[in-house]
């Protein structure tokens, strides 16, 4: 609670780990340029039933491209249950959550009241990407504040809801950008 790093993952940072577990954890508080609150590359991880509050990506940590306020995670596989990403902020894209280039299963998250950018919820960047039972809300930002899908993202939404997210642009609950 309440860590800072000047460029990568403010509460943990994760490089090259597997397996890594990270369990019943809360990140309030924590900033960084990017993975505000944790950050992973080339790692396989799960996470499950943990908390992402109010973490940051801005510009007073690097000058950079701001990404992943509650969570970044570049290279690897994840698995993500029963998690919750509320009131994180990012000046750039993805307040609540980054995938970059990865595959990933994210079952039963909240992603509420995240602000900033492109994909305030979810952003994937290229890799695999399914959804399940998921949440987004109240997400607030400028395309597709509730998941934004990059080219050469695919990502599968099985029976999410999106709900009551506000872009300044185009796609409040969705955004998938084409080729």
């Amino acid at each position: 609670v309440g860590n800072g790093a000047y460029r990568y993952g403010g509460g943990m940072w994760v490089s090259s780990a597997t397996p890594c577990v990270i369990t019943n954890c809360t990140f309030d508080v924590n900033g960084a340029s990017c993975g505000g609150g944790v950050y992973l590359t080339g790692t396989d991880a799960t996470i499950a039933n943990c908390l992402f509050e109010n973490n940051s990506v801005a510009d007073s940590f690097s000058s950079g491209n701001q990404r992943g306020g509650g969570l970044l995670a570049e290279g690897g596989n994840l698995s993500l249950r029963d998690c919750t990403f509320q009131d994180n902020t990012s000046k750039d894209n993805s307040a609540g959550m980054r995938l970059d280039s990865m595959t990933s299963l994210v079952e039963r998250c909240s992603f509420l009241e995240n602000w900033g950018g492109d994909g305030a919820g979810a952003y994937v960047y290229g890799g695999d990407a399914t959804f399940v039972n998921g949440l987004f809300a109240k997400n607030r930002g400028r395309w597709g504040p509730g998941v934004y899908c990059r080219v050469g993202a695919n990502v599968e939404l099985l029976n999410c809801t999106l709900t009551k997210n506000n872009a300044s642009g185009p796609g409040g609950g969705l955004y998938v950008e084409g080729n």
